[in-house]
């Protein structure tokens, strides 16, 4: 921390990566905010306690003095900011201070805010965006000329002749300045300098201006990321208030939907009543005319029902998908499929095949040697399904075995199972083709396995018979030889 502060003296450098600082004064919240603006990215964004923000304020007395409210400061989480009070002198010695009093400049009181960081990339700097790095109150309210400390401030000077800690401090890793030195250190100041200027009271006290007139006041210009010196802020046509309040485009972007068309061509001329070709209550403006969202070959902004294939867009009686598949324009009520075209010449009509999801283009969809018209049989309304599993026959090969079980895919009601027992005797497919039974056959099963020979195993009691007889006879065995060595 020591280091760090010490840094702090160093002045502030004109040019280079770093962060510049801004102060404004918020009407809603009667609050003053301190903002945050990098001019680059960070790599690694990793800022160091230590920064500092010195603002100054216009020396008054009496009724008029900027009164700073004590503890009424409010950090971004994983921050904390601490203030230190140096005021002008007054003409008879005496000063209001929580440091000490300041002879250099008469004219201004400065307020010194210091952070203490506890997550390194709190802020999640990106080059030019802004963003807030506390707030503060004020007993006194908004008071002109409020403004971040200039650099040639008499008060900024005559501090780092003296080695005072007030000067405008930030540093980050990611912008060291040396990018050829691998080993980081603090001894540099990232601060660029302040915009925006100092606080104006009387332009906007209640934060109800609106500079460009387009409806929108600076406040919510300044929220929404507009431009509020230009009332259509994306040259699209319509002004900000127009697509914020009235058609939900996005006021950034001239062309909300990406379908080359801007958003005031898609509007029309009546902003009461914008486009909506398709009728679904989504405006052309937000609807793309390039995309097909279901794949049904209706464009987004031309379907009722994106997201549903099967919409009848032309109300003809074929849904959009059929009418794609068919070949007929799914928005022309008089085109439309023949109910007796038959394109591949299959036994089938491109409109049955619609219906049935077969390839009216491919007089045997499935590739199996049969047309569709014999696979689906004689009533189109009941199309055969050989293994009841809710395939057609027209859409499963007879010569096709997806699980190599011994089982076409048209027989096979789990074409992806080798365990499956499509013959229900008991054997899965897969064991019956090991064996070579036939798994369609409930007759052909595999043969009943040999039982193993039975081998008699003696109980205890002719254990102990057998033991005994050994025992015996291994006596009588003794004797014989000691009689043998007798007579000899």
């Amino acid at each position: 921390m020591l280091l760090i502060l010490m840094q702090a003296w160093q002045p502030a450098l004109a040019v280079g990566d770093g962060v510049k600082y801004r102060i404004a004064w918020d009407a809603t919240d009667s609050r003053y905010h301190v903002f945050l603006q990098p001019t680059s990215t960070p790599l690694p964004d990793e800022s160091y306690s230590g920064a500092t923000v010195t603002v100054r304020v216009p020396h008054l007395t009496g009724a008029d003095r900027f009164a700073f409210t004590d503890n009424s400061i409010q950090s971004v989480d994983k921050t904390t900011w601490t203030v230190e009070e140096v005021r002008a002198e007054e003409d008879d010695g005496s000063c209001s201070s929580t440091r000490e009093c300041q002879v250099d400049n008469a004219d201004f009181d400065y307020l010194t805010f210091i952070m203490d960081i506890r997550q390194l990339n709190v802020f999640a700097l990106q080059s030019m965006q802004e963003v807030e790095a506390f707030s503060f109150a004020a007993a006194s309210g908004c008071l002109s000329g409020v403004e971040v400390m200039p650099d040639d401030d008499l008060f900024n000077v005559m501090a780092e002749l003296n080695s005072r800690n007030v000067a405008n401090f930030f540093i980050n890793k990611g912008w060291r300045r040396n990018a050829n030195d691998p080993m980081w250190t603090s001894n540099e100041n990232h601060y660029l300098g302040s915009y925006g200027g100092a606080v104006n009271c009387s332009e906007d006290p209640d934060g109800s201006a609106d500079d460009d007139s387009d409806g929108l006041t600076n406040t919510e210009e300044g929220t929404l990321g507009t431009d509020p010196k230009k009332a259509d802020s994306d040259n699209d046509g319509l002004s900000d208030r127009e697509e914020v309040k009235v058609t939900k485009t996005d006021p950034l972007k001239a062309d909300t939907d990406d379908d080359g068309k801007n958003d005031k061509t898609e509007v029309g001329s009546d902003l009461s009543k914008p486009l909506d070709t398709d009728k679904d209550t989504k405006i052309d403006a937000l609807e793309s005319s390039i995309l097909d969202a279901d794949n049904d070959g209706v464009v987004n902004e031309r379907d009722a029902e994106d997201g549903n294939p099967n919409n009848d867009s032309d109300g003809d009686g074929y849904g959009n998908m059929e009418e794609k598949v068919a070949g007929t324009d799914p928005l022309d009520p008089a085109s439309k499929p023949s109910t007796s075209t038959d394109d591949d010449a299959d036994g089938l009509t491109n409109t049955e095949e619609g219906t049935l999801g077969t390839d009216p283009k491919k007089a045997d969809t499935d590739g199996d040697g049969e047309d569709d018209g014999a696979e689906v049989g004689a009533d189109i309304n009941n199309p055969k399904d050989t293994d009841g599993d809710e395939k057609i026959d027209a859409l499963e090969s007879s010569i096709l075995d997806a699980d190599n079980d011994g089982v076409m895919n048209e027989r096979d009601a789990k074409d992806g199972d080798p365990n499956n027992d499509s013959d229900g005797d008991g054997y899965g497919n897969m064991e019956e083709k090991v064996a070579g039974t036939d798994p369609l056959d409930p007759a052909s099963k595999p043969s009943t396995p040999p039982q193993p020979t039975h081998i008699a195993v003696p109980t205890l009691t002719q254990w102990a018979q057998i033991a005994l007889a050994l025992l015996l006879g291994g006596v009588a065995a003794l004797r014989v030889s000691r009689a043998n060595k007798r007579d000899s």
